[in-house]
């Protein structure tokens, strides 16, 4: 068993919506909280946030239920069912909530899935009224409607309000002032701007299915500088989120009292798990008349009695939360009393109710203020002297009380909001660089006291990660000392999502901070995915390593057989030329052993006479001159040979002169291009004598050379090359041209490029010119350029400094 479902005997609940920070999911999440706390019963609530897909909402996102339902041994469930038909239809929201066990007792807020009790709130009849309102109070004829959600339960409701007042009214519906909408400011403004575009009239009142779009019909109404008043259009909204009375106009709208539907659903709920049968109960929502729709509402029409008085305060308080402030209001009550006569038990009643109630969202005091000032005009006719200066002294010390406090919570709250804002930057900055586990670990274990987190837990499935299962389970900024404050915690759940697997983030977190929760899994979800890609690079980056090491090692092993099959071209070519000499000599020498052979048995027999002998010796002689020559040659060829190989082969540096080198290196060539007739031209200008590299000119050289015979002079016989040598300067010119067929002009580019030849496949590696380059650069310190000004065949200009 889960340690979770061990942990305490008291009831616990679970709450499952896709939003968290919402106007109406917070109210309805407060009203729980707060009926929960009093009942003594433990919420967690799980958010898997937006969904784009049916198939990703049924199979994804019910994971994170699925999980929590087996983490906690719930007594309890409730479905926030107006966020999630936002994405899905009832019928596939009944087929998702279909993994919730029988035996677990589940309510749903908003919308009515078969199956399951519902708390439910009237959307069709506020906005009945809202518009027959306007048509019969204010007179309006021509009005626009921007539409909720297509296919939205409570947006379909609310429309048909919309049609059944204009019909009952006897107004025409025009189709012109009908906008699609889906809950959202954009969509709001985007009707207004579609209203312009179409060239339509202004209408004279606009019918909103929520505030959020009244929020944006408001904003891009004021962009085009059109003043309500004076254009005389109305605008409503629907849900009283809390910025509706600071909007300007203020915005008439409908409460539909999510927070009372919340309480009311822990009840209800609370009812069913101890066996009882529970039914659908129906809210009843408020109309809350304000300016916008041409109604001023003066705070006196709210006082004439002490219920109505009550109304007031309970629509004016909000927000704030300030201690001790229960005595302030029992001081009202109590001046309230001298003039309301025996009402007072109503008034204390619902006072005590209002101070239960904003236990966990606190009181708006320059409302109170403004209270105070009318009730010191107002009440003052209805008392008789003997209580006037009571009367003022309570009201001086209230109002001074009040300011204080006004003053206190300002500051406190910008220092919170501060420190706040602070923290919060602080630790996305350093999640946003995480680069491994460890320093993702170091980041959550940080103190979150100024983001009202008080624990963090992650939970990863199916994960064969050793460090993300060390993660699993962890408990991250464990702090007691939060549990000596009066706030209340409760557990939220958000999904985490990764490269290679999911989970859920566990929050002890206040109501006020769902969002930073929100942006919290967010960050810590593409912190992991961050450092999942980071470890796939880092596992790329070695192998890439590896294959580099592995590609420089065949490209040495690609140039040495480059410099081996152009010493083999020279072997192959100095065999063929020293096998004549040597021919020759091993000819003279066969010659000379016969005839030496012929005077010997001549001698022996005593018949050798002297004209034959002459003879002998005057063939000898030419013999040996014959065998000595190519002996000569054969030798010459040998140093030669030996000393262009030597030189090839090594990397030492010594003095040469370079046009003499260069002689040597075109006769050792000799013998690879005489068997196609072709002919080397070496024309040397000046006298050079540097100290150099003789290996490095005599590899560059060579292969220029086999390039030409390979490339240039292929099916070609009589080519003819041409090696001038100059001074420039101080810059040694080597300019080599020959008359073949030349480099096409499409691959001048790629002359140098490694591997590319038009031989691969065929005998050519690609190296060769590559080779060239990099031994002239880094070498010789000089440089090659192909010269396409050559008028046939190819011209390479090699510059070396001197």
């Amino acid at each position: 068993m889960n340690h979770n479902k061990t942990m305490s005997s008291r009831i616990k609940i679970s709450v499952f919506t896709t939003e968290i920070h919402d106007h109406t999911s917070q109210e309805l999440i407060s009203g729980i909280l707060a009926s929960s706390e009093m009942m003594g019963i433990d919420v967690v609530i799980a958010s898997v946030g937006g969904i784009k897909q049916v198939q990703d909402f049924c199979v994804e996102k019910r994971a994170l239920y699925v999980d929590v339902l087996d983490e906690y041994d719930f007594s309890g469930v409730i479905v926030l069912a107006g966020s999630m038909t936002n994405y899905v239809t009832i019928d596939e929201l009944k087929d998702f909530l279909s993994f919730i066990p029988k035996t677990i007792p589940t309510i749903t807020i908003s919308v009515k899935v078969p199956g399951f009790p519902a708390i439910l709130s009237d959307n069709f009849s506020p906005v009945k009224d809202i518009v027959s309102h306007l048509i019969k109070v204010h007179s309006k004829k021509k009005i626009m409607f921007i539409k909720g959600p297509k296919g939205q339960l409570e947006a379909e409701s609310r429309f048909k309000g919309y049609l059944e007042a204009l019909e009952t009214n006897n107004i025409p519906m025009d189709k012109e002032y009908v906008f699609d909408g889906d809950f959202t400011p954009h969509s709001g403004a985007n009707a207004i701007k579609e209203l312009f575009n179409k060239k339509l009239e202004l209408p004279d009142a606009i019918v909103c299915a929520d505030d959020d779009t009244a929020l944006g019909v408001y904003a891009e109404i004021k962009k085009r500088k059109i003043n309500f008043n004076k254009e005389n259009i109305a605008v409503t909204g629907f849900d009283n989120a809390r910025y509706t009375k600071s909007m300007d106009p203020s915005l008439t709208t409908v409460d539909q009292q999510f927070y009372n539907q919340g309480r009311i659903a822990v009840a209800k709920l609370l009812e069913k798990i101890k066996g009882g049968v529970l039914g659908d109960y129906n809210s009843i929502p408020k109309i809350i008349y304000r300016n916008s729709c041409g109604c001023i509402t003066a705070i006196d029409d709210f006082i004439e009695d002490g219920e109505n008085f009550v109304e007031f305060v309970s629509s004016r308080l909000d927000d704030v939360k300030i201690e001790g402030l229960e005595r302030d209001i029992n001081s009202i009550a109590n001046i309230l009393n001298e003039f309301v006569e025996n009402k007072e038990f109503v008034f204390s009643t619902k006072i005590d109710e209002f101070i239960a109630k904003y236990k966990y969202r606190g009181y708006n005091l320059n409302t109170l203020t403004e209270i105070i000032n009318i009730l010191s005009e107002r009440v003052i006719e209805q008392l008789n002297r003997s209580h006037l200066l009571m009367f003022y002294k309570n009201m001086q010390r209230i109002q001074s009380n009040i300011i204080k406090a006004i003053n206190n919570e300002k500051l406190r709250q910008f220092r919170n909001l501060n420190e706040q804002s602070s923290e919060l930057d602080s630790i996305l900055m350093a999640l946003a660089t995480v680069m491994s586990y460890q320093e993702l670990e170091a980041v959550l274990d940080r103190n979150f006291y100024y983001l009202g987190i008080k624990s963090i837990t992650l939970i990863f499935n199916n994960c064969e990660n050793g460090f993300i299962n060390g993660l699993k389970g962890r408990t991250f900024v464990k702090d007691d000392s939060l549990n000596r404050n009066s706030k209340v915690y409760c557990k939220l759940f958000l999904p985490l999502n990764s490269l290679n697997y999911s989970g859920y983030c566990e929050l002890e977190i206040l109501l006020n901070s769902f969002h930073i929760g929100e942006v919290l899994s967010f960050q810590i979800s593409r912190a992991l995915y961050l450092i999942e890609v980071f470890n796939n690079l880092k596992d790329k980056v070695r192998e890439i390593d590896k294959s580099y090491m592995d590609l420089r090692v065949t490209k040495d092993l690609l140039i040495e057989n480059e410099k081996l099959a152009n010493l083999g071209g020279l072997v192959a070519g100095f065999t063929h030329e020293i096998s004549t000499p040597l021919g020759v000599g091993v000819t003279g020498v066969s010659h000379l052993s016969g005839e030496l052979i012929k005077i010997k048995e001549q001698f022996n027999q005593g018949g050798l006479k002297k004209s034959e002998m002459g003879t002998f010796i005057s063939t000898s002689e030419e013999t040996a001159d014959i065998i000595l020559k190519n002996l000569e040659r054969a030798s010459s060829l040998v140093n030669g040979f030996k000393q262009i190989s030597v030189d090839q082969a090594s990397d030492i540096k010594r003095e040469i002169n370079l046009g003499s080198y260069l002689k040597e290196v075109t006769l050792s060539l000799a013998p690879i291009t005489r068997s196609g007739k072709h002919r080397i031209n070496l024309l040397v200008k000046d006298e050079i004598i540097i100290k150099s590299y003789p290996g490095v000119i005599s590899q560059v050289v060579t292969n220029l050379v086999q390039n030409s015979i390979k490339h240039g002079f292929e099916d070609m016989v009589n080519g003819i090359i041409d090696i001038l040598l100059f001074l420039d300067k101080k810059t040694i010119v080597l300019e080599y041209r020959d008359n073949g067929v030349g480099i096409p002009h499409e691959n001048r580019d790629r002359i140098f490029e490694p591997y590319f030849s038009t031989k691969i496949g065929k005998g050519g590696s690609g190296l060769g010119m590559s080779i060239i380059k990099k031994l002239i650069e880094k070498k010789l310190l000089g440089s090659i350029e192909y010269s396409p000004n050559s008028p046939k065949g190819v011209c390479f200009i090699v510059t070396i400094p001197f």
